[in-house]
């Protein structure tokens, strides 16, 4: 796992001094834009809810990077996984098609790379037992995504709308710290037992935010 952050790192990297050499080729861009959003997609997902937000910076003409960071929480009954939480961070790079001539209204498709990173632990009930206290044991689940996506965005009055899909790759470790008695058989389903994965993953995303 250790790697794969240090990847991650290397990338965010990447598209910070990305960011710096499009702006020096393009000293002249005639617009800068900053916007702060939500993803509302995120507080109602049933798998991985939080609440998601992000800034974005529109430099050099047709490039942006966003930066976000999630409060991953089970604000609602998640099943049979209780206590969820955890911390989401991403970092993504956007060229768009046409450069962005109007601070207040544009409509505008992009291209995107995207990673992120997340870490939830949360606890989950074992077998039935007959002993005084309860059979739980504790989930941790660690997810590195890197992602291709394609999107647009559209800006009226200040408000910017973002939709983006894409397809990536996805690196997920996961353990299990037992406590209490423990001693049964557990089923979590796919890809939920201890162990690490790589998994294909469709990321789908919209946002909602202020332009200033």
């Amino acid at each position: 796992m250790y790697s794969s952050l240090k990847q991650l790192f290397v990338l965010l990297f990447i598209l910070l001094s990305g960011r710096n050499a499009f702006a020096q080729q393009q000293e002249g861009a005639p617009l800068t834009m900053h916007q702060i959003k939500i993803a509302p997609l995120r507080i109602i997902d049933f798998v991985n809810p939080g609440l998601e937000i992000t800034y974005e910076n529109h430099y050099a003409g047709n490039w942006a990077t966003e930066v976000g960071g999630a409060f991953m929480h089970g604000f609602y009954s998640l099943g049979q996984r209780e206590g969820y939480k955890g911390l989401r961070a991403s970092a993504e790079q956007k060229c768009f098609f046409r450069e962005l001539r109007d601070p207040e209204k544009y409509y505008s498709g992009f291209l995107s790379f995207e990673t992120a990173y997340r870490n939830v632990s949360y606890y989950a009930p074992g077998a039935p037992s007959y002993e005084p206290f309860r059979d739980d044991y504790k989930v941790v689940k660690q997810t590195c995504a890197f992602n291709i996506k394609w999107g647009i965005q559209s800006v009226s009055n200040h408000f910017v709308f973002d939709f983006s899909v894409g397809i990536g790759l996805k690196y997920k470790s996961v353990q299990w710290a037992t406590t209490g008695y423990n001693n049964g058989y557990k089923e979590m389903g796919y890809f939920a037992e201890p162990g690490e994965y790589w998994l294909p993953n469709i990321p789908l995303n919209v946002k909602l935010g202020y332009v200033f």
